[in-house]
């Protein structure tokens, strides 16, 4: 647009702004001209639908010229559905996997040596006094109560 005569001089012409012919040499409305000032707005333009602009502040250096460009309502609308769907399905795709390996890892990880150390109890209940827990060479707190364990069924064999 230019300073002083408010005209638009070349809106982008390919499908997504069909209604082109109705922007180039036409009066910008003056809602949107007054609107600029603060470098946002949003205003009927000459196709009759309301827009979103946003406008860079005037250029010296191109003689004053203020750069806009404008969404219309309906179009921003669906862009913006569009990628809340596609992020929501990402998030839950994410959630999935996440409880899905939680559910592996907690297998592998908890249930497995649990089970193992379980089965040792029972066979120390069942008389073998012998019997150790071998949970391997894992770390943290399930490694120090199979040690335990085994502490425990060694001094009964004594």
């Amino acid at each position: 647009m230019g300073p002083h005569r408010g005209k638009a001089l070349a809106p982008r012409r390919d499908s997504r702004c069909p209604a082109a012919d109705n922007w180039v040499g036409r009066p910008v409305p003056g809602a949107l001209r007054a609107a600029l000032d603060v470098h946002e707005a949003t205003a009927v333009g000459p196709d009759g639908a309301e827009h979103l602009f946003g406008a860079m502040p005037p250029n010296p250096i191109l003689g004053g010229i203020v750069v806009a460009a404008g969404l219309g309502r309906v179009r921003m609308r669906a862009e913006l559905r569009h990628a809340s769907e596609r992020n929501l399905l990402a998030l839950a795709t994410g959630a999935v996997l996440a409880m899905i390996a939680g559910l592996l890892g907690g297998r592998r990880f908890v249930l497995a040596p649990l089970a193992r150390l379980a089965a040792a109890a029972d066979r120390v209940g069942g008389g073998d006094l012998g019997s150790r827990a071998d949970l391997g060479r894992r770390s943290g707190e399930l490694r120090e109560v199979g040690k335990a364990f085994n502490r425990m069924s060694a001094a009964l064999v004594r």
